[in-house]
């Protein structure tokens, strides 16, 4: 495989459009290596002792973000593309910047509600903070991007350089 990405996938409408456009891939599938993952937030606990035992909240935690994952993992099997399922709980920027660098990620691609920094920062966008923490490329699409009518086959892409090191990198 010599390109892993990581698709950050919730119940969102710009999460499903971001599988869309990687099951937009016409190149050898055996290249591409997917993970699929879902991060669900753990509730926080408001008194010492929690009054449902704790592993029974991390099971259906998980079982919902299994659920999460099946529309996105549907269209990309449907490409042709078999997704590696991955379910973290935790906190949802750290975790996902952590398994792209764990798997050696090429790219993470995300959805984004699109709601700018200042918004971003009033509602505690997920996609800003794993663009600014995340040591490999971040792709945010929001749901109405259009998709290319050449996805797959040829795309443009422009790549704003600042001269910095990270920018050329």
């Amino acid at each position: 495989m010599s390109a892993t990405i990581v698709a950050a996938v919730d119940d969102s409408p710009a999460s499903l459009q971001a599988a869309r456009l990687l099951a937009g891939y016409r190149g050898d599938a055996r290249q591409l290596g997917i993970v699929a993952l879902n991060v669900q937030t753990r509730p926080l606990a408001l008194w010492p002792r929690p009054g449902v035992d704790p592993a029974r909240i991390e099971s259906a935690l998980l079982a919902q973000g299994a659920r999460h994952l099946e529309p996105a993992c549907k269209l990309l099997a449907e490409a042709g593309l078999e997704p590696v399922k991955v379910v973290r709980v935790g906190v949802p920027a750290d975790c996902i910047a952590d398994e792209a660098m764990r798997r050696g990620a090429t790219a993470i691609v995300m959805g984004t509600r699109g709601k700018g920094a200042v918004g971003g920062f009033a509602v505690g966008s997920v996609a800003l903070r794993v663009a600014h923490r995340a040591q490999t490329p971040v792709v945010l699409v929001q749901p109405d991007t259009r998709l290319p009518a050449a996805l797959g086959e040829r795309v443009r892409v422009l790549v704003p350089l600042d001269g910095s090191a990270q920018a050329t990198r």
